[in-house]
C-alpha cells in the first residue's frame, strides 16, 4: 500500500481535528474531501492497484471521533445504528453477497467486469468469477453505511449548525469554480494544475464535443463532475427556497447551474429536467411548499434565460443549428451511439444477472452496470432493493410536514434540505452509476438529515426559518 501526498494531507488535518475538535468538524472536512473524486490518498497494490479516495481516508478519522472510548457518545452511536438500520443491513448483506454469490454462480454467466480495462470490443464479456472488485465494492458499501451513522451522531446533538451551512455553500462554490475555470482556462497551464489532483487509478479523461471542452474539474470524467455539481446545485437551491443564507446559496446555485449547462453532459441535462419537474409538482401538489416570492423569482429567471437564448439564436442562426444538433446528439443521439449501445448492454446484463440468480443477485462488484438501480437488482437482488427503498423512505419522510414546510424549526429545515438533496443525488447515478453503492456522499447527507430532523428535546426551543436568517440560525431583525 502506497500513501500519496493527498493521503499525507488528509492524515495531518484529520489527525489534528480528531484531537482538538468535535465530530462535526471532521464531518465538514469529509464533505470538502468529497469534491476530490479523481484523487487517490492510498494506492492498494494487493487489490490490483485500487485507489482509496481522500474522502474515504477522511471517513476513518470521522469514525474514530465518533467511536473512540471516552468520548461520551456511546448512546448516540447506538441511536445512529438503530436509525440507519436499513442501510447498515444493506451494506452487511452486500458484504456477504460479494464474498459468496460470485463463487456460487461462478461460470454460470458471462459479464462485463467492474473494471473494464481489458475490454477490446464494445460487448466483450468474461465468465463470472470472484475478483478484487468484489472486495473493493463491498468496502465502499460499508463506508457508505458508516458515513451515515457517523453523520447522524455528529448532527444529532448539534446546537450550532452554522458550520454545516457554511461548508455546504463553500463546497458548492469551490466545485462551481473548478468547473467554470476549467472551461475558461482550458488548454493552458491551468489544465495541468487541475490534472495534478487527478492521480487515482481511474480512466482520467478529457473529452471535447464539437470542439468545446467538457468540464472535468478535478473529477475523473465529465459525467462525474456533472453528477457532483448537480448534488450541490440541489442543496443550494433547497437552501435558497428555505431562506437559508439566501444571498450566498442563491449565487452559488446560479454558478452551479451554469457549470451544469456548460458541462455538455447528458447526465446533467437529465438530472436538471427531473429536478425541474419535481419543483413543478411541489408547487402544484403541495401549496405553500415554495413561497410565492420564490415562485416569481424562478419564473423570472426562466423567462429571462429563454428570452436571452432566443435573442441570441435570432442574431446567430448558425449557432441555433449547432446548439440543436448538440442537444440531439447528447440526448436522443446517445441511444444510437456506440457509447449508448454499450451502456444499454451493461444495463441489460444487470436484469439478466437478477433473473439467472433467481432474485438473489451475483454479488456487488461482479459486473459493471450503467444504472445504480439495476446494479442493486443484479448484485443484491430482492433483499438489497427492498432494504434500500426502506432506507430512502425513512430518510425522506414523504408523509411528514417538515419535508415540505418552509416555516419550521431551523434544524429541521436544514435536515429537510439535506434529505431532498440525498434523494436527488440518486437521479444521476440511476442513469449512469456503475455499482450498487450509492456513494459515501449519499450516506453523509442522509445520516446528517436524520440526525437534524430528530424530535427536539423537552424544554429546548429552536428558531424558525420563514424569512432570511443569519448564520447562527437566529431570525433576521426584519422577520
Amino acid at each position: 500500500m502506497t500513501i500519496t501526498y493527498f493521503g499525507f494531507f488528509v492524515a495531518l488535518v484529520g489527525g489534528l481535528l480528531l484531537v482538538v475538535s468535535r465530530p462535526i468538524s471532521l464531518l465538514n472536512f469529509v464533505l470538502i474531501l468529497s469534491l476530490m473524486g479523481g484523487s487517490a490518498a492510498l494506492i492498494v497494490s494487493s487489490l490490483g492497484g485500487a485507489s482509496v479516495q481522500p474522502v474515504s481516508l477522511g471517513l476513518g478519522f470521522l469514525m474514530m471521533s465518533v467511536a473512540l472510548p471516552g468520548r461520551g457518545r456511546n448512546s448516540l452511536l447506538m441511536d445512529g445504528l438503530r436509525e440507519n438500520w436499513a442501510l447498515v443491513f444493506f451494506a452487511l448483506y452486500g458484504l456477504i453477497a460479494a464474498f459468496f454469490l460470485p463463487r456460487i454462480f461462478a461460470g454460470a454467466m458471462d459479464v462485463v467486469p467492474m473494471n473494464p480495462s481489458n475490454i477490446s470490443f464494445l460487448f466483450d464479456t468474461f465468465p463470472l468469477q470472484f475478483s478484487s472488485q468484489n472486495i473493493t465494492t463491498s468496502f465502499y458499501l460499508a463506508g457508505t453505511a458508516a458515513g451515515a451513522v457517523c453523520a447522524y451522531v455528529a448532527c444529532k446533538a448539534l446546537e450550532d449548525h452554522s458550520s454545516l451551512i457554511k461548508i455546504g455553500i463553500a463546497a458548492g462554490a469551490l466545485h462551481a469554480f473548478l468547473g467554470l475555470s476549467d472551461v475558461v482556462l482550458n488548454g493552458t497551464v491551468y489544465t495541468q494544475f487541475l490534472d495534478f489532483f487527478r492521480n487515482a487509478n481511474y480512466a482520467q479523461t478529457n473529452h471535447y464535443f464539437g470542439g468545446m471542452p467538457r468540464i472535468d474539474g478535478i473529477m475523473p470524467e465529465a459525467s462525474a463532475y456533472a453528477s457532483m455539481a448537480f448534488v450541490w446545485f440541489v442543496l443550494m437551491t433547497e437552501f435558497w427556497l428555505r431562506r437559508i443564507m439566501p444571498v450566498y446559496s442563491g449565487v452559488v446555485a446560479v454558478a452551479l447551474l451554469c457549470a451544469l449547462i456548460l458541462s455538455l453532459s447528458s447526465t446533467a441535462y437529465a438530472a436538471l429536467a427531473a429536478y425541474a419537474l419535481l419543483l413543478l409538482v411541489r408547487i402544484l401538489i403541495v401549496p405553500g411548499s415554495i413561497t410565492a416570492s420564490r415562485i416569481f423569482i424562478l419564473i423570472w429567471f426562466a423567462t429571462v434565460g429563454l428570452a436571452t437564448v432566443l435573442a441570441l439564436f435570432m442574431f446567430k442562426p448558425l449557432l441555433a443549428q449547432e446548439f440543436t444538433a448538440m442537444i440531439v446528439e447528447l440526448t436522443a443521439g446517445k441511444v444510437d451511439s456506440e457509447s449508448g449501445q454499450q451502456r444499454l448492454f451493461w444495463v441489460m446484463q444487470g436484469f439478466n444477472a437478477f433473473l439467472q440468480s433467481y432474485g438473489l443477485g451475483i454479488g456487488p462488484g461482479s459486473f459493471r452496470s450503467s444504472s445504480f438501480i439495476v446494479a442493486i437488482l443484479g448484485s443484491m437482488g430482492i433483499i438489497g432493493i427492498a432494504l434500500f427503498v426502506l432506507y430512502c423512505l425513512k430518510v425522506f419522510k414523504p408523509l411528514a410536514t417538515s419535508t415540505y414546510a418552509v416555516n419550521q424549526e431551523a434544524k429541521k429545515a436544514l435536515g429537510a434540505a439535506l434529505s431532498w438533496t440525498a434523494m436527488m443525488l440518486l437521479v444521476p447515478i440511476s442513469v449512469s452509476g456503475p455499482s450498487p453503492d450509492p456513494g459515501l456522499l449519499f450516506g453523509l447527507l442522509a445520516g446528517a438529515s436524520m440526525g437534524l430532523r430528530e424530535r427536539k428535546r423537552a424544554g429546548v426551543t429552536q428558531p424558525r426559518w420563514g424569512t432570511d436568517f443569519a448564520l447562527e440560525g437566529a431570525p433576521h431583525p426584519a422577520g
